[in-house]
């Protein structure tokens, strides 16, 4: 939608364990835009890092209730400490 420049849109989420389709429709507007802007900002900067070999600095404390479910809680242990800071991605807020 952001690349189209289209104003509505669906979703559609298929359900892997009995292959229900789930379909919400989407408007955008101006607090959608920032938000989706701000996210792409920041995954530019994560993958800048990443182009530059600097390890981002851990955001959390590996017993947090985010480290718990990570897939790659174990590497993320053992790794040097960050050279940079990243905050975390800003969710996205219901009040508009």
């Amino acid at each position: 939608m952001k690349l189209l420049k289209m104003g509505k849109g669906l979703v559609i989420y298929e359900n892997k364990n009995n292959h229900e389709l789930f379909i919400v429709p989407i408007e955008v507007n101006d607090h959608y835009r920032a938000w989706i802007d701000q996210t792409f900002d920041w995954m530019r900067t994560v993958k800048q890092a990443w182009r530059d070999r600097q390890l981002p600095q851990k955001t959390y404390r590996a017993n947090s209730k985010i480290c718990k479910g990570c897939p790659i809680q174990k590497a993320c242990a053992l790794s040097e400490p960050g050279l940079i800071k990243i905050n975390p991605l800003e969710q996205l807020s219901e009040a508009m």
